[in-house]
């Protein structure tokens, strides 16, 4: 068997990410091998990564694409500390585009031996309208993937896992506002 020198764990920033960096600390720990914390972000349909908002009312205008990295890379150090307070090596990573498509292009661009996911467990519905990101990745991906299953808890903004939105953050929430107008 292969080692494992990275390990790529992509984070959606929900309430449940913290949880899933951890594990994938502890296992790369465990295996002496780098964690790569990655988020990608994907421009709305009906924008472009060009095209300028006021991300609130009177603040200066901004592009799309910059607005939506930088909340990202705002929030990344908190979690590359999560796994660094597990003892593992870790570094952050920002990339565009869609999901799947991304985690599978920086596990390949990184050259991750695992990739290290969590899931919601949606069922019916709501996994038909909303897809699963895990289970398009553990599909299409090369290299063996692990996910990590979510569970509720009391301090969760959602009432179950199955209609979890804190994914949804800030950023997001404000470019999806200009498309409404």
């Amino acid at each position: 068997m292969e080692s494992i020198d990275t390990i790529l764990v992509p984070n959606d920033f929900s309430d449940c990410a913290p949880g899933v960096v951890r594990r994938a600390a502890q296992m790369a720990r465990a295996l002496d091998a780098e964690l790569v914390v990655m988020h990608s972000y994907e421009v709305p349909t009906g924008l472009t990564a060009d095209t300028r908002i006021e991300p609130s009312p009177g603040a200066e205008a901004v592009a799309v694409g910059d607005h939506l990295r930088g909340g990202a890379e705002g929030r990344m150090p908190a979690y590359v500390g999560i796994a660094e307070a597990e003892g593992a090596r870790a570094r952050g990573l920002v990339v565009p585009g869609r999901p799947v498509d991304a985690i599978l292009g920086a596990a390949d661009d990184i050259g991750a031996g695992l990739i290290v996911m969590g899931t919601h467990g949606r069922r019916g519905l709501h996994r038909l309208l909303l897809g699963s990101v895990a289970e398009a990745v553990v599909r299409r991906s090369e290299v063996p993937v692990m996910t990590v299953r979510s569970r509720w808890h009391g301090g969760c903004e959602a009432k179950s896992c199955a209609v979890c939105k804190t994914h949804m953050k800030s950023e997001l929430v404000q470019v999806r506002a200009e498309l409404d107008g």
